[in-house]
């Protein structure tokens, strides 16, 4: 007879560590059960010793120590420390009871079909795919919403053992070229190859001595603005040297690019290169950190002409939408922590500037300039929201969507009659929608199939307020109802876990599994705990 096997999966996320336990089956259960419940974890000890540096840096009168700074550097020393870590961390690994069974269970779980929200350029459609299983995506371009599909770059195919990755892209503004940045063994440290549609193939033009850059293609694709560092008596590229703005002609060696602009005497300032006005004028985003930038503006059409300021008072971080004639539309964090929408009207200069669409209590996480109209998306409370504005910043539309879950997409330029964008959720693994931009029609344009019926399962949003005004939980009540008017019901039970009496009662409920967060990372329990309570309750 089969048995419920709980599974648990321990990821490592920028916020803490998340513990996530769902039900499944297998035949060989009573074996993997009692291997973690009874099996004694190993031990490590005698941490390889890491050495600390004097370094400091100055950052806006601020004193900032890096004891580990050595540790960026591409060096001997560097290799040596990460292998002496590997071959303590192998063993350990290795010796994991549930390792061979996390394998398993996460690659059936992650084996399924994958795509990236499509985008049209110049009447072609790209996007990127994943098998389920691939290390990286890959990139299509296809003739049109209907056309046949063509891989245009496939990173995997990089390197053998496949650490070349596929950093960004930009694609010239009739889609001729493609410029892709590479990073080799996940170094900041990139180069920009150029590769022709219409063939497939690479130009010989390779850029190197890029961190932090984009590509910002003239509209008429003779060549393109990207940032760079500048080389030092030995030859080599050194960021702790000024950052400029470098123009590089197609078909044309990097010797022969041509400096642009640089902010002298500000190494630590990156600058990033836009151009806009039908190639009139290059708009140079700054940043010294992510909180905060400067927006200038340099004409192309005079030389040497002078850097006109847009934004320079840092006082918050300023991020380019798009244009609309001589009006050109940015986000904005100033004075609003959850984001604003600023109009400018710039003709050799700032001629005017205001607040089209004021900031709310929702978290404005991006804006699109299509056809006419500001596609603002946002988060509120915790799921995706996207409203519609026209260029006055006079709200027109609501997008309504079919789950709770995240949305992303609505890409194009401002004369983009159809868009795309992708719907997350619970019970949706990222169905991709067409987006009609004039009637506001929504379209299934690609369905993803993981092999799960989802009609199995319910989304249900519930709020709790505790008598001191603070969010508590678990909410049992809502897990008792949900499985007494179904019991067939997969719920997964999330928030408010505190105890292992809380995952036992859960159990109890009949719910399929239980997500854990804080209650892992605060040490109110162990994770061979939280499995041994819900497998015996």
């Amino acid at each position: 007879m089969k048995k419920k096997l709980i599974y648990a999966a321990v990821v490592a996320a920028s916020a803490g560590v998340t513990f996530a336990c769902s039900t499944s089956y297998s035949n060989n259960a009573e074996p993997a059960k009692s291997e973690m419940q009874h099996t004694a974890m190993p031990t490590v000890s005698s941490y390889p010793e890491t050495k600390t540096v004097a370094q400091q840096d100055n950052y806006h009168g601020t004193t900032v120590s890096d004891p580990y700074r050595w540790l960026e550097e591409e060096s001997e020393e560097v290799n040596a420390w990460v292998e002496a870590q590997n071959e303590l961390a192998r063993p350990y690994l290795a010796e994991l009871p549930s390792k061979a069974l996390y394998k398993e269970r996460l690659t059936a779980l992650w084996d399924y079909e994958k795509y990236s929200t499509p985008y049209m350029v110049n009447d072609k459609l790209f996007y990127t795919y994943n098998n389920g299983l691939q290390n990286q995506y890959v990139l299509y371009m296809a003739d049109g919403l209907n056309g046949k599909p063509e891989v245009l770059i496939d990173p995997n195919t990089l390197s053998d053992d496949g650490t070349v990755s596929m950093a960004s892209t930009e694609l010239s503004p009739k889609a001729s070229y493609l410029a892709y940045m590479l990073s080799d063994g996940g170094t900041d440290w990139k180069t920009i190859h150029i590769r022709e549609t219409s063939n497939k193939s690479d130009l010989t033009d390779v850029i190197k001595g890029v961190k932090f850059s984009n590509v910002a293609w003239l509209p008429d694709e003779s060549g393109f603005f990207y940032s760079r560092y500048p080389e030092n008596d030995a030859g080599e590229f050194d960021d702790s040297q000024t950052v400029s703005i470098y123009f590089h002609a197609i078909g044309t060696a990097q010797n022969e690019d041509t400096k642009v602009f640089s902010f002298d005497g500000k190494p630590t300032w990156n600058p990033y290169p836009l151009v806009i006005q039908d190639g009139e004028t290059l708009l140079i985003s700054v940043f010294e950190g992510y909180e905060a930038n400067g927006v200038y503006a340099k004409s192309l059409k005079e030389k040497n002409s002078k850097l006109i300021p847009i934004f320079d008072k840092w006082d918050g971080r300023y991020d380019f939408i798009g244009e609309k004639e001589d009006t050109l539309f940015f986000t904005s964090t100033a004075d609003a922590p959850t984001g604003k929408v600023v109009k400018v009207e710039f003709d050799n200069g700032v001629q005017s500037s205001e607040t089209v669409i004021e900031s709310t209590s929702d978290t404005l996480n991006s804006v699109s300039l299509l056809g006419g109209k500001l596609f603002a998306q946002y988060l509120k409370d915790v799921k995706g929201q996207v409203s519609v504005f026209d260029l006055s910043g006079k709200q027109i539309d609501d997008i309504s969507f079919s789950d709770i879950g995240s949305v992303n997409g609505f890409y194009g330029d401002e004369t983009a009659d159809t868009t795309f964008y992708k719907l997350t959720g619970f019970t949706n693994p990222g169905q991709v929608y067409a987006y009609d931009v004039q009637s506001g029609e929504s379209t299934l344009f690609k369905r993803i199939d993981t092999g799960i019926n989802y009609d199995d399962y319910v989304t249900k949003q519930v709020f709790y307020i505790s008598k001191d005004g603070t969010m508590t939980g678990p909410s049992f009540e809502l897990y008792e109802d949900l499985t007494r008017h179904n019991s067939s019901i997969k719920v997964q039970a999330s928030g408010g876990v505190s105890s292992l009496d809380d995952i036992k009662k859960l159990k109890e409920l009949g719910v399929g599994g239980v997500i854990l967060g804080k209650s892992l990372l605060d040490g109110a329990f162990s994770v061979e705990e939280a499995l041994a309570c819900y497998q015996n309750a």
